[in-house]
């Protein structure tokens, strides 16, 4: 009985059974412990009326009715007692029975159950199985992504070094170009020399000119001077005299026309004959000027070639800045070494070369200002030059007219009325005609070398912006190159570092990967591990409350199992590896202990209770 009912208090202790099933064992309990008390009670009422009785037969025979009498009563109340141990034993049978039904009926639902966890066992294991195939899908593909990763990392890599090549050709063919250019220049630089040495050989030419003009002009003084002391000049004025005392005759006007012509045709022959000379002077002179001016424009126009040449190479190199800001340039290649090592072989280059090429030119230092310098001084002792010529053939022309004045021809010719004068007149003309075309010619030369002079200061000051465009072109370009020189530096760091970040990110991945795998692996390991416990004959550390918390146990593995693919439907991958971090074996293992603990206590509870009852 003691067994019994420690098995049924066990049965009832069970934490899966509800409230009503606690109060409807208690009920059957409370009356199975009242029946069996009244059969205890009927027992030993039954044993005292069998002593007594047997005491009783020794006593006086004269109380025998009031003996029949009590006899009759005992007989009573053992039929009571018989009765009453007939219902104790059916209330102890049905009992019996309803609580063999009610432990059948919860055997086979807990067989029912059983079988159902061993499913969702095997579907969990299918599915973490599952879940490690596709793990390990994973990890390969990642590790695919790598390899391609690092292949494209090595073809971006080759990509550089031919993008770095092919910049190192475009520059090599920008120094090969610039090269001709210097050389194009040095070469427009003689002819301009060449052109300088000309205008030098005109400018002499030009002076032998002026002098020979001077030469001429003291002939022309030399022969008037000559002319008035000759004998036929003072017969003329004597006669002129004459003419002028007896200016009454009618005869006379003949003999003075007759005289003035002989005057001007002696006076025409050597004038037309060095007007002539002068004239084809004038025409040589022209022509030269003329060719003057037609280099001066074909040197104007070279110029402008050039500047559409400068104006090409700026657009190409503002072109090749644009591509080279896109473009990747190792800074190993193309440092500062590098350049200078290229800049002292091409000067040594230009050194061994035949050309002369003046260096300090070609990098715009002070030497050329003192070149400047010296030709500012050598046009201001040239023009000063002019000017003191200038003033020598002013103040000759002025020694003319006082010599005309000096010899009375003058006089003798203004005295003569206008109407009969009029062949001095005409000389006259001509005389003033011949002196403005001289001072016509002498306003052209001094025209044309102030447009020389123009010319010459506009081309310098041209080839001096040239110089100085060439040179901000190779700072530009320098900075230029300094800069896409940085930028691809920060780039590839920039690069370099990001490729770091993913390799890392990568092999933490696999960690995890791996981590989670093995996790997954130890917890089948010990879900296949553990034994299977049959609910009829539980051993005898163990309980229904652990049964039931392994029921709740694979409830909560199901459920965490359906949130994986809502959380990775969310976008939250790591959540679920975190709480299988978290859920490890020892936990499991430990969770049987927990429960034989809280078993016991309940039990203990319980077993109170019913003493207190």
């Amino acid at each position: 009985m003691d067994e019994l009912f420690r098995l049924i208090v066990i049965y009832i202790s069970s934490p899966w059974k509800s409230g009503k099933y606690l109060i409807r064992a208690y009920k059957g309990l409370n009356a199975e412990r009242n029946a069996l008390q009244t059969a205890i009670k009927a027992l030993g009422l039954r044993q005292e009326a069998t002593t007594s009785l047997d005491k009783s037969q020794n006593s006086v025979q004269g109380s025998g009715c009031r003996f029949g009498v009590n006899a009759d009563g005992k007989e009573l109340t053992e039929e009571d007692q018989v009765e009453s141990l007939k219902r104790s034993l059916e209330v102890l049978i049905t009992e019996k029975s309803r609580l063999e039904a009610a432990f059948r009926s919860d055997r086979k639902a807990l067989l029912m159950e059983n079988e159902a966890l061993k499913e969702r066992l095997t579907k969990t294991a299918d599915e973490t199985e599952a879940q490690a195939e596709k793990l390990e899908n994973r990890l390969l593909e990642l590790r695919s992504k790598i390899k391609l990763i690092e292949g494209d990392r090595e073809k971006e890599l080759s990509d550089h070094g031919s993008v770095l090549a092919a910049i190192q050709q475009q520059y090599a063919k920008e120094c090969v170009n610039s090269g001709q250019l210097e050389r194009q220049i040095t070469e427009l630089r003689q002819k301009l020399r060449e052109k300088d040495e000309i205008s030098k050989v005109l400018e002499t030419e030009i002076v032998s000119l002026k002098e020979e003009l001077s030469r001429t002009q003291s002939e022309v003084e030399f022969w008037q001077k000559r002319a008035e002391k000759t004998p036929a000049i003072q017969v003329l004025e004597s006669e002129l005299q004459n003419i002028k005392q007896n200016s009454h005759q009618e005869s006379s006007k003949n003999e003075i026309t007759e005289l003035k012509r002989k005057l001007m045709a002696t006076m025409n022959t050597e004038r037309e004959s060095r007007l002539h000379e002068l004239e084809q002077r004038l025409q040589d002179l022209s022509i030269e000027i003329g060719d003057f001016n037609r280099i001066r424009s074909e040197l104007q126009h070279k110029v402008d070639q050039l500047e559409k040449k400068n104006k090409d190479l700026e657009d190409d190199n503002a072109f090749l800045k644009a591509s080279k800001s896109n473009e990747k340039i190792d800074d190993e290649s193309m440092d500062f070494e590098a350049l200078k090592q290229n800049l002292v072989e091409g000067a040594q280059k230009l050194r061994n070369s035949k050309l002369t090429i003046n260096f300090y030119e070609l990098l715009g230092l002070d030497e050329t200002s003192c070149e400047q310098k010296q030709r500012y001084e050598v046009l201001k002792d040239e023009f000063e030059k002019y000017k003191l010529k200038a003033e020598a053939v002013l103040r000759s022309r002025s020694v003319k007219n006082d010599a005309l004045e000096n010899t009375g021809i003058s006089d003798t010719l203004s005295l003569l009325p206008v109407s009969d004068c009029s062949s001095c007149a005409t000389a006259q003309g001509d005389l003033r005609h011949m002196r403005a075309v001289v001072a016509s010619l002498h306003d052209k030369l001094n025209s044309l070398e102030i447009d020389r002079a123009n010319a010459e200061n506009s081309y310098e000051e041209k080839t001096a912006q040239l110089q100085l465009k060439i040179i901000e072109m190779e700072m530009a370009q320098e900075n230029s190159a300094s800069d896409l020189r940085n930028q691809m530096h920060q780039k590839v760091v920039e690069m370099e570092s990001e490729m770091q970040k993913q390799r890392i990110r990568a092999l933490n991945i696999l960690a995890e990967k791996e981590n989670e795998l093995e996790i997954t692996k130890a917890i089948l390991a010990s879900i296949r591990s553990q034994p299977n416990v049959d609910p009829v004959d539980p051993p005898q550390g163990t309980s229904f409350r652990s049964v039931k918390y392994r029921k709740s146990r694979s409830n909560d593995l199901f459920e965490s199992h359906a949130s994986i693919d809502e959380r990775r439907s969310r976008g939250i991958k790591f959540a679920f590896k975190r709480d299988v971090l978290d859920h490890s074996p020892s936990d499991v293992d430990s969770c049987p202990s927990v429960v034989d603990e809280h078993h016991l206590g309940k039990n203990t509870v319980i077993s109170n209770e019913l003493f207190i009852f």
